[in-house]
């Protein structure tokens, strides 16, 4: 009789302890499946506070689509301020993870971040046509302006501006001389002057205070060899430059952007001359050989 009492006594006993284990393996159990789902709900509310400035508009037009079923990264877009990876995982679109975060690049930029493929397309499509149309415009106002004024060379007195060490701006005065090459800044007019069928011509032998060469030919990284071209601009506005203000009568200053090979990047000289008549003359010379912005 006591065999059998303590023989049913270990039995519930053995029971009892299975039962308890069974318990804390689901407490266990139900705590991992927690702790995985409190990791989650953390990662999905960060990535919502990163991407918080964004709509879910700019999500739609920037996203890219494969194939169902397939995992692959399918590029990257930026929305806003925040670089985003997509991808497609068994079919749902989801975001994969947030590659970086980028300081605001301009209104304009984030504009074109916007747009779906198609659009951009379409708007680089009409850039390109427009820039082609601009370049027949200058090529056909170069060709009348050669066929207007057959002269090669274009002198007269001029006033340019040369910024120095500690006064700002320095106005020079001197005399200019256009030609295909470029510009030359002498302090008076070139000895040798002389006149042929083309026009005044000046002794090229002369030597210059400052010159701007129209075409810059530079040696890249690769061996190519990649020409840099001049631009003149004669409709500037106050405020284009230091030197013109509200105060300044800008119709009569022009300006030339060149390349300068020491500083490896453009530059911009000022010119001033005496009436709006002359900036015309010298804009309609000068696009013989480059481009002229404001030319009518």
């Amino acid at each position: 009789m006591t065999e059998a009492y303590s023989l049913e006594e270990e039995v519930k006993n053995e029971l009892k302890l299975l039962q308890l284990q069974l318990e804390h393996s689901k407490k266990e159990r139900k705590k991992r499946e927690l702790e995985r789902e409190e990791t989650k709900i953390k990662e999905l509310s960060k990535l919502k506070e990163q991407l918080a400035t964004t709509t879910a508009d700019d999500l739609g037009d920037s996203s890219s689509t494969v194939s169902a079923g397939t995992a692959s990264t399918v590029g990257t877009s930026t929305v806003g301020q925040i670089t985003v990876k997509k991808a497609r995982k068994n079919g749902p679109q989801r975001i994969a993870s947030v590659i970086s975060e980028q300081p605001s690049t301009g209104e304009e930029e984030q504009k074109q971040a916007s747009l779906n493929p198609a659009e951009l397309k379409r708007q680089r499509e009409q850039e390109q046509q427009q820039k082609k149309e601009q370049r027949e415009v200058e090529e056909k106002a170069r060709v009348e302006a050669q066929k207007s004024d057959p002269a090669k060379e274009k002198g007269g007195d001029i006033k340019y501006y040369v910024k120095g060490k500690l006064k700002g701006w320095n106005e020079t005065k001197g005399f200019l001389v256009a030609r295909a090459e470029g510009l030359f800044f002498y302090k008076s007019a070139p000895q040798g002057r002389g006149s042929t069928a083309g026009g005044i011509t000046y002794d090229p032998t002369a030597k210059s205070a400052m010159s701007i060469q129209f075409v810059v030919l530079e040696t890249n990284s690769r061996g190519s060899t990649v020409p840099h071209r001049s631009s003149c601009n004669i409709s500037l506005m106050p405020g284009d430059h230091p030197k013109i203000d509200e105060k300044t009568d800008a119709s009569v200053y022009f300006s030339v952007s060149f390349f300068d090979p020491k500083a490896k990047s453009f530059q911009t000289q000022l010119l001033r001359c005496n009436t709006k008549g002359d900036r015309d003359e010298w804009g309609k010379f000068i696009s013989k050989f480059i481009r002229v912005q404001g030319l009518k």
